[in-house]
Formats: structure tokens, sequence, C-alpha cells
């Protein structure tokens, strides 16, 4: 059982130039919980997340992740997990040689668990010795979601988890989600309206434009 986690953010603004994305954006997520973020295209739902991560520094407000002397910057790889459309893993390598190289950097052991991902994920024996950069780019998608949660992280960011996927994939990544959110904070960027099933916790980023 891993120690809960509390994500909170506060009064949060981000601008490129001149020009606010959002501003006074206020939320909070606990252990075992998902929130939706929503928006059109261009509202700024991948730096939000980006923000929530520490991966950007914000204009403005203050995100906190506690307990912080567990999760600095420094050990992120241990305790976040990110998905995103510009993410992509290392080409050369085969898709078993990336959840290999993912587990061996975070020091942990292939599980039964992960077994069972990995079956579910629909490659054969074949596909898993193909180079990564050789796979269609619902493939590349599985293999992204895959390393970016099998160490089940405290802190999981999913910029549209479901692009380039089939409904077989769909529902992949759907039986996996349950899984891995008791001990996590999920966030998931999406403006697909099949997605907003996944948690009744939703923010609209549109509502924290022009302010």
């Amino acid at each position: 059982m891993k120690t809960p986690v509390h994500l909170k953010v506060e009064n949060l603004g981000h601008r490129f130039g001149s020009q606010w994305l959002f501003r006074s954006v206020d939320f909070e997520v606990h252990s075992g919980s998902s929130l939706i973020i929503r928006g059109k295209n261009g509202s700024g739902k991948s730096t939000l997340l980006r923000l929530a991560g520490q991966l950007l520094q914000p204009v403005e407000g203050e995100i906190t992740f506690d307990p912080a002397n567990l999760h600095s910057k420094i050990n992120r790889h241990f305790w976040m997990g990110y998905l995103s459309p510009g993410m992509n893993l290392y080409g050369e390598l085969s898709g078993k040689e990336n959840v290999s190289l993912a587990l061996e950097t975070r020091g942990i052991k292939e599980s039964d668990e992960l077994s069972g991902w990995m079956e579910g994920v629909g490659f054969t024996k074949k596909d898993w010795n193909k180079s990564y950069k050789s796979y269609s780019s619902g493939m590349k998608q599985r293999i992204k979601f895959l390393v970016s949660c099998l160490h089940h992280p405290e802190l999981v960011l999913f910029d549209e988890p479901f692009s380039n996927l089939d409904r077989q994939g769909k529902n992949w990544v759907r039986s996996i989600l349950p899984q891995i959110q008791n001990d996590s904070i999920i966030l998931i960027a999406t403006n697909e309206e099949e997605d907003f099933d996944l948690s009744p916790l939703q923010l609209n980023i549109d509502d924290f434009q022009n302010k």
C-alpha cells in the first residue's frame, strides 16, 4: 500500500508571451481519484497537465503535491507516469526492449499483472520483437500507455490516451485504468465525449480563459 497523495492547484495561470491561456484555475485531487480535463483544441489542456506534473513552471499560482518529501523532481520517474501525443520511445529498440528498459530504470521486475497487460495489448511475439519505429501509430500508443503506468505511479498524466486506438485498444486501456487508480491520482486531458464517463470529476479549461 502506497502512501496516499494529494494534488492541490491554487489560482493557477499560464501564458505564452502576452497571451494568457487560462487564469484562476483551482482544484484538488486525492489518491484513488481521476479528473477529466476538458476543453476545445488549443485551450491549454496539455499545458495544464504539464504544469500539474511540474514539467512546466506556472506564471502565477501554486501547485503542491504531498507528501512533498517523497516526491521530488529528481525522482519523478518513480512517482509519475506521463503519456502525450508528442512523447516517443526508443525507435531502434523493440517493443519488448522498451518495456524492459522502463522496468529497469525504475528498479522493478515484471509481475503477473504486467504480463497480463502485455498479453492484452494484442501483439504477437513477432510484433513484440519489431522495432518501435516500425510500429503503426496505434501500436505505438499502446506501448506508450503501458510504459507510462507499468510502475503504478502516484500521479498519472494522460494527454489524449485514446488517440490512434481502435475499439479493441480503447477497451484495453479502459480495462487497465481501474487497476492503477487505487493508489494514484489520474488526470486525463481529452475533448472526446465518450471519455467523459471515466470520472465524475471534471474541469472545463474553457471556463478559465479570458479572465
